[in-house]
């Protein structure tokens, strides 16, 4: 069950909220979220800016005493920065990855589901379902209705169909 969206009475509205303006809805990621995939690249970019910074003060100085505070400041800091930053891009794009396979999986285990529910049978070979009805996107049909046509159809029982929130054809009337 989705919780609706907290209202805040100091917060303005937009006022657009009828004509399909989502801010407060939780349905679009905040303005932290959209950003923080940018920050593991910002990150790779500051660590090698860093190196180049260091690489520059070192080439300034002939003594090599001269030079390791430059590289210890610039390269080092600056190449455990790219480790870390490139270290968060993995991750975070693992963790997209891992999120949008999960609900694939949960799609086709509704589907599944519903053509589970359908082919049931009894141990006798008989179906007890009773009557079956094709599934459209927003409505169920007749087997028979001119509407489904030579369509690949999922056949589901009428009662499951109406759990579903289809509403029945208005010309097959199943």
């Amino acid at each position: 069950m989705k919780m609706p969206a907290l209202k805040w009475p100091w917060r303005k509205s937009s006022g657009f909220e009828e004509y399909g303006d989502h801010r407060d809805s939780g349905d679009e990621p905040n303005r932290v979220q959209r950003y923080a995939d940018y920050v593991p690249v910002a990150g790779i970019i500051v660590g090698f800016a860093l190196i180049a910074v260091g690489w520059n003060g070192a080439a300034s100085w002939d003594c090599v005493q001269c030079q390791i505070p430059y590289l210890i400041s610039g390269g080092v800091v600056g190449l455990g920065i790219v480790f870390f930053a490139a270290a968060a891009l993995i991750v975070q794009t693992l963790k997209k990855g891992n999120a949008r396979q999960q609900e694939e999986l949960e799609a086709l285990n509704r589907n599944l589901e519903r053509v589970a529910s359908a082919l049931s049978f009894s141990a006798n070979g008989h179906s007890d379902n009773g009557e079956l009805v094709v599934v459209g996107s927003s409505s169920f049909h007749l087997p028979t209705c001119r509407t489904v046509g030579n369509r690949e159809v999922v056949k589901v029982p009428r009662d499951e169909a109406l759990a579903e929130g289809l509403d029945p054809c208005r010309i097959c009337n199943p």
